[in-house]
């Protein structure tokens, strides 16, 4: 009788300890969860999985998205920073970082990092980065200045510094900024809808008689 006891009390202990999902199968069910936008599932997913592995960049930055979708930034920020230093150059790390600390009012850090990216990586892409995040921190000065080195490494090859600095004078109220660089992005794409409705609303007809060729990076004033 002792030893049926003894056996009863031991296996809630047993199934205790097979209940222990398989690493994988955590992942599966976060990414489930968070492809449904099931972020609280998620989260409790992917911190589960952090704190058995944490070594893991993928799951730190899918654990950092949902907390940014869950409002709590300064914690994603903590976990974009882990997958960032585990992969420094995944740009999707790079991006998840910058957006949680914008959004938790870390600006002092947030211009270190886009600024080492920049001058460490010299791409455009990096520093129309930091362009983007100076304009929404109220820096119109340092926003533009990095926005057209952006456009000045490009070398006019790509339409996407036209639109990132179209979208910086809008911002400010530059008009006659931002119709130029809208001329500048019919000369990548004429049937563009969005640059040709903004275009009109400006007061010109698009076509591809008005494109300008990206040849001059330099501020109109």
């Amino acid at each position: 009788m002792r030893r049926f006891a003894l056996v009863l009390a031991v296996l809630p202990l047993l199934a205790a300890c097979n209940s222990t999902r398989p690493l994988p199968t955590v992942r599966e069910h976060g990414e489930r969860a968070f492809n449904r936008g099931q972020y609280e599932k998620a989260r409790a997913d992917f911190a589960e999985y952090v704190e058995r592995n944490p070594g893991e960049p993928e799951i730190r930055l899918l654990l950092a998205k949902s907390l940014l979708a869950l409002g709590n930034p300064a914690e994603a920020a903590e976990h974009a920073s882990a997958a960032f230093h585990l992969r420094p150059m995944n740009q999707d790390a790079v991006e998840t970082y910058a957006r949680a600390l914008f959004e938790s009012k870390q600006t002092t850090e947030l211009d270190r990092f886009l600024r080492a990216q920049a001058e460490s990586n010299g791409s455009s892409d990096a520093y129309l980065r930091w362009g983007r995040y100076l304009a929404k921190s109220g820096d119109a000065d340092g926003a533009e200045h990095a926005l057209l080195r952006g456009a000045a490494l490009d070398g006019g090859r790509t339409i996407q510094p036209q639109l990132a600095l179209a979208e910086f004078y809008r911002s400010i109220g530059d008009k006659k900024n931002e119709l130029r660089r809208l001329r500048t992005a019919l000369s990548f794409d004429t049937a563009n809808d969005a640059v040709n409705a903004r275009i009109r609303e400006l007061g010109e007809i698009p076509g591809p008689s008005l494109a300008l060729p990206p040849v001059d990076d330099q501020p109109m004033r």
